[in-house]
Order: structure tokens, then sequence, then C-alpha cells
């Protein structure tokens, strides 16, 4: 078959099976004397399937791989791609919620993420119940971190786990890439991260309702609270901190 042959037999324009053909996704069964592309019969399926990926947001590199891939390799890449393409969904679900609540009068909250994989080291400490109780915990933790050579401090996440009377048990935590890992001493408490989008509002120490002000927020914007909250402190400047809380679109949409 012609280009223009193949094209009214899969649908596909002329300019998207040749735009294929530069991409080395779909080289045409052969040529004619004349130089002009042939194709086959077998090839159909193949231009439909690779149309079809494209319509899903899989990237040219990743529909080559699964194109020369076997039956194995290619259920892993379908599964990987469901689950990415089912976390965009939901970011845009979220997306959609949280520009209704904007709409809204009242406070407002901020749309905060991780964008990438990553590993968060953390150390846990016992503190006295007080306006800053961790500053001195994150500088002493920051400049042991900092000595491992991970990568620059530029943040730090306290989270508390327990609080009774005048004592507090929390965590404070620092966050790297993934490749960080190899150089984290042995031995250190470490959590693995994925891309997480999290409800955030700007606090102080001396605010002691914001967690609260913020779960019923979520609640007027639709959102559902996935894991504990995080205090997101710049180290240098404790003054002030972001509270996160991680985040899914609501279970009634």
């Amino acid at each position: 078959m012609t280009v223009q042959e193949f094209s009214i037999r899969t649908g596909l324009p002329p300019t998207t099976l040749r735009f294929y053909d530069r991409k080395n996704l779909l080289p045409p069964g052969g040529r004619m004397d004349n130089g002009y592309r042939v194709y086959t019969d077998d090839q159909i399926a193949q231009a439909l399937m690779i149309h079809s990926l494209r319509r899903t947001g899989v990237s040219l590199q990743e529909i080559r791989r699964f194109m020369s891939a076997d039956k194995q390799e290619q259920a892993g890449l379908l599964a990987g791609w469901q689950r990415d393409l089912e976390n965009r969904l939901a970011l845009m679900r979220s997306a959609s919620q949280y520009l209704g609540g904007l709409q809204s009068a009242g406070p407002v909250i901020y749309l905060v993420s991780w964008d990438e994989p990553g590993v968060v080291v953390w150390f846990e400490h016992t503190v006295e119940r007080c306006i800053h109780p961790f500053a001195k915990c994150i500088e002493q933790d920051a400049a042991t971190v900092a000595e491992w050579g991970v990568g620059p401090v530029t943040e730090c996440f306290v989270r508390v786990r327990q609080a009774r009377g005048n004592r507090m048990v929390g965590e404070v935590g620092f966050r790297f890439h993934r490749g960080a890992i190899e150089r984290i001493p042995a031995g250190a408490v470490t959590e693995m991260t994925e891309p997480t989008l999290f409800a955030a509002m700007e606090s102080t120490a001396e605010d002691s309702t914001e967690c609260f002000r913020l779960l019923r927020m979520l609640e007027r914007y639709g959102f559902t609270p996935l894991g504990r909250a995080l205090n997101r402190y710049t180290p240098g400047h404790l003054v002030s901190y972001r509270l996160m809380i991680p985040i899914g679109p609501s279970a009634r949409l």
C-alpha cells in the first residue's frame, strides 16, 4: 500500500504516518522504485496501536520501547503508564476542587507538591513542649546531614508523633533525590517518598490552632487528607513554617 492507501485503511493522515516514520516508530515495509513508502497489512495494527498510545500521553521513546518489547515487558510498561495516568487524573480532580474552593468566600489554602520520587532521612526526638520545640533539633540534625555530603540542606520537615503533658515525641526530616541514598550512612532511618500533592498554609509557632483550621478548610474545598501533617521549615528561618497535609480528591467526585 502507498502512504495514501495506508492512510485510508488506518484513518491516520499521511503527515502523521510520515512523522512516525521519521521518529522510527513505524518505518514503511519497503520502498518503491521511485522511493515512495509502501506499507503492509500487518502494519495496520501497529499504526493504530502507536496512535492509541500517543492519545494516552505516552512519550515517543516509551512507545518505541513498547513496540520492540516482549509480552512480559509490555505488561510492565502498561501497568506503569496506568499508574501514572491515574495519578495525573487525581491531580486534575484535585486542581478542579481547588479552583472551586477559591471561588468561595473564606480563608485560602495553597497547593504544593513533591514532583519527583525522593528519600527522607528522619531523626527522632523527645522534647519539652514550648514555642519552637524542635528548633535546636533542626539545627543539630541539619549540621549532621550536611557532613554526609548528600546535598544542600534547603528545607526540613517536622512531624509530631505524640504529645502528652509537657513532652512531645516527633521527627525531624530532610528530603533529597533518591540517588542520594547511596551517601546516607547505614543505620539512618530513611523513608522513600513518591510524588505527592499537599494542601498548605503559612503559619507561625505561636499559632496553636492552624492544623484544626487547615482540616476544616480541606473539608470546605472537598479534599481528603491522606496522611499525617508536616511542618516545613527553612533552616535558619524557624520563626514561621508551612503546614502541609497530603491530600487527594474527594470520593464524592
